[in-house]
């Protein structure tokens, strides 16, 4: 509905009238009523007109305003402000220059100045109404304010300058901002292009460190500054900040006059729920602050009960006076408040209260001309007018200003795509319904976060506007991004749908298609793949080499090196032979050695396809190519392994390298290829090398390798060398070849000295392994007395030990060896025991 109107003249029959417009019975139909009289309060003449469709009340209303101002009659006490500016009364001073800006007429300019030098603490107020106005002549009174130490005066001064565009007083304003910020900021300012609001999360970063009063100051100076980036950081912290913390709220509350003074539709909604959400938690918080006006410290509660209802009431006030002033640009900002709306402003219901019975701004927006509710004064909570009006249908039209929405319908575009409660998404498609077409001025990214909503009439309707965009000939390359990067799985499915459907014809646009398969989400970037690996079947040479090109440079060039993985994957998989003529011999050395994981794959396949790839790489390289974290550079390693056999054969010292990886396929590879591999150029050492591997598969495979080139009787030197391995698995081996291979005597016994201590020694040892030991150790010691006494000098030092196992062990050994050579040296000593037993 449009805001009533109130004139006057000072001569005739009727010195006052106002002009409104009413609801008519018909749905969707409206009245224009002029109401006259001798003063506001006896009304008694008039007329009605109507009724008017929604798109013709407009012209009514301003028709009947022209008949009243051709008899006389002008918008009501604009004198009267005029007069005010000089009553004894600050408010009145205050609200008369509110009055003046909002009705930006020039010929007030020259009174607001002379108010001006005279006004205390309403000054503020009498910039801004300058600022409103738009003169030049306020310029030097509003550079004079922009300098002021205290918030309120400065505040209003560089406001009023942007509204002036006086862009040489912004500039000292901004470095006079710049230097209240804490040096890390300033600095980081230095370096960003803060015209680019993405870079407004870099400062956020910086912001979020903060403690809460610095924080908050620095929010109020970057919103002073006004740069997308700065902008950007500001609405960042808005969102979450204790807004009614002591030091937090006269920055919230600065930010919020600069958001109605500089029309940021966006800024004011978000300040506005923000104000209302901490009312309904908080009473406020009592605390010793400094004042602004006088500089002393004194005891006052911040963000209190009144404090909160100012607020809120100042927000919707502000709404009201864009519907009076700024006709165009009160939906904006009522759509931007609606759309901020969520389930978390639901509360549970209590008597008459309704479930959005505390969110005071939406009932404004949406109910305001509805006789179902009203609102509660004191607490400005929204209640029930009666039980019956719980169950009384709706009318039509309930919402406030419903004229001012249907002059401007694209504001129903922003709470329809971003809204999260119901009932203002419903508000929302009703809007649309009553002005068909307009949703095909829905942003790409705003149909994509409406696509798989739990809503299913704004379901349905994105669904119905992507169809009729969508074109498989000439895809929108922008929608179909926004469908496979939205959070909605069911938006990103009908992207990869879609997409589908148009990869024939985005494989003949190179530079769009690789753009497009670049995407954040992994499992995006798999199926776009899939799509694309498929759709080269049909490309031409010139397409193909032209996407390889793309996505060689666009791989090197990225910095997430998960993605930049993913398009090198993709280069190799369907364009390895196109990507190997555009990447110089020189450069894959590079690439390969200190590239980064992208390039090694590139450069790794494009090696991996010459005929000299071996002899290219060189044995070093190769083996940390097969060595790689990356499975895809490893695989191509693995092809130049098995096409280099025969340069391995003769030197297997690689494979031996590839058996001792920490990744299973090279070592499973290096494993496969030495078990096929001529015994006799393994020899001795080839064994021993496998023997001493880290893994256990490794070690296996020199134990069958050894029993396939040496049968049951290998050299001697491989069971001494074996008899020195720290591994039990591989000590079971030797001690195995010692049971049956060591020859006779004293001096073969003693080369195994080291492997007999440590097996006996052992901190955890292998029962069966040590039995197997103390048996061979016996048979050696019997044989004759030198070894008997050598062994004896060996198990000795067991008997030292604690284990009480070991122990006996080796004193039985010890007893068996003594009572065969008699005299023998050990630590088996007589033991006396007394008549009682003991020891």
């Amino acid at each position: 509905m449009l805001p009533a109107v109130r004139l006057s003249r000072t001569t005739g029959g009727d010195l006052r009238a106002v002009v409104s417009v009413v609801p008519a019975s018909g749905e969707g139909r409206w009245l224009v009523r002029v109401a006259r009289g001798a003063s506001l309060a006896a009304l008694t003449g008039g007329a009605v007109y109507g009724p008017y469709a929604a798109d013709e009340v407009h012209a009514a209303f301003d028709a009947a305003i022209a008949s009243l101002r051709a008899e006389g009659f002008a918008e009501l006490a604009y004198e009267d402000l005029i007069a005010q500016l000089s009553s004894k009364d600050r408010g009145a001073r205050a609200r008369a220059a509110q009055g003046l800006g909002w009705r930006r007429d020039r010929a007030a300019v020259p009174a607001l100045l002379a108010a001006a030098e005279k006004a205390g603490s309403e000054l503020p107020v009498i910039i801004d109404a300058l600022g409103r106005i738009g003169d030049a002549r306020a310029v030097p009174l509003a550079r004079a304010l922009a300098t002021k130490k205290l918030l309120s005066r400065r505040r209003s001064g560089v406001e009023a300058l942007r509204a002036l565009g006086d862009l040489e007083g912004l500039a000292t304003a901004r470095n006079a901002a710049m230097g209240r910020l804490p040096s890390e900021i300033q600095t980081l300012l230095g370096t960003l292009d803060d015209g680019d609001r993405g870079n407004g999360a870099a400062i956020s970063t910086l912001l979020d460190a903060l403690a809460l009063g610095p924080r908050a100051a620095a929010i109020d100076s970057l919103y002073e500054i006004g740069t997308p980036a700065c902008v950007a950081a500001a609405r960042h912290v808005l969102r979450s900040i204790e807004i009614g913390r002591p030091h937090v709220w006269r920055y919230a509350k600065s930010i919020l006059k600069r958001t109605m003074l500089r029309d940021d539709a966006r800024t004011f909604a978000i300040l506005a729920l923000r104000i209302e959400r901490t009312a309904r938690t908080s009473a406020g918080v009592v605390a010793t602050v400094k004042s602004g006006l006088d500089g002393e410290q004194k005891k006052m509660r911040i963000f209190g009960k009144r404090t909160q209802r100012w607020a809120m009431r100042a927000s919707y006030r502000h709404l009201r006076k864009l519907a009076s002033w700024r006709k165009d640009r009160y939906a904006p900002h009522a759509a931007e408040v609606l759309a901020l709306y969520g389930p978390e402003d639901r509360s549970q219901p209590r008597g008459l209260l309704g479930e959005l019975a505390y969110a005071h701004l939406l009932h404004r927006i949406l109910h305001g001309e509805s006789d179902r509710h009203r609102v509660l004064s004191t607490s400005l909570r929204v209640a029930w007018r009666d039980a019956k009006s719980v169950l009384r249908a709706a009318a039509p039209r309930e919402e406030s200003f419903a004229a001012l929405w249907d002059a401007t319908p694209d504001a129903y575009l922003r709470p329809l795509a971003r809204g999260r409660l119901d009932e203002v998404v419903d508000f929302a498609l009703s809007g649309v319904m009553r002005h068909p077409g307009i949703e095909q001025r829905l942003g790409a990214t705003d149909l994509a976060s409406m696509a798989g909503a739990e809503h299913v009439g704004r379901a349905a309707l994105a669904q119905v506007e992507i169809e009729r965009r969508f074109d498989p000939r000439a895809p929108d390359l922008a929608l179909l991004t926004a469908l496979v990067d939205a959070d909605r799985s069911e938006a990103r499915t009908l992207g990869l749908t879609l997409a589908a459907r148009a990869i024939e014809t985005l494989v003949a646009r190179p530079e769009a298609l690789v753009a497009f398969i670049d995407r954040p989400r992994a499992e995006v970037r798999a199926a776009l793949a899939g799509l694309f690996l498929g759709a080269l079947a049909t490309s031409t040479p010139e397409q193909r080499r032209a996407l390889a090109a793309l996505l060689v440079a666009r791989a090197r060039s990225n910095s997430d090196p998960d993605r930049a993985l993913a398009l090198a994957r993709l280069c190799v998989a369907g364009l390895a032979s196109e990507a190997a003529v555009l990447v110089r011999e020189g450069e894959l050395v590079a690439m390969l050695d200190v590239g980064s994981p992208a390039e090694r794959l590139i450069a790794a396949a494009i090696v991996a396809r010459r005929e000299d790839a071996l002899a290219f790489l060189g044995l070093p390289r190769l083996v940390s190519l097969a060595s790689a974290d990356l499975v895809h550079v490893r695989s191509l390693a693995h092809l130049v392994v098995r096409a280099s056999g025969a340069s391995l054969a003769a030197d297997p010292s690689a494979l031996f390298a590839l058996a001792d990886s920490v990744h299973d396929d090279t070592r499973a590879l290096a494993i496969e290829l030495l078990g096929r591999m001529d015994l006799g150029a393994l020899g001795l050492d080839g064994v021993t090398a496998l023997a001493d591997a880290t893994h256990a598969d490794v070690r296996a495979l020199a134990k069958e390798i050894a029993q396939r080139l040496f049968g049951d009787t290998p050299p001697e030197e491989l069971l001494f060398r074996l008899s020195e391995h720290p591994r039990g698995d591989v000590r079971s081996w030797a001690l195995a070849l010692i049971e049956t291979q060591l020859r006779p005597g004293l001096v073969p016994l003693l080369r195994i000295e080291g492997f007999v201590r440590a097996t006996l020694l052992d901190a955890r040892p292998d029962a069966k392994a040590k039995t197997r030991l103390y048996a061979f150790l016996e048979k050696r010691g019997l044989a004759d007395e030198v070894q008997g006494r050598a062994i004896g000098a060996l198990v000795s030092r067991v008997v030292r030990t604690r284990t009480v196992r070991d122990f006996e062990r080796a004193i039985g050994l010890l007893a068996v060896l003594a009572a065969r050579w008699p005299g023998l040296e050990s630590d088996l000593r007589p033991v006396a025991v007394t008549e009682d037993g003991a020891c």
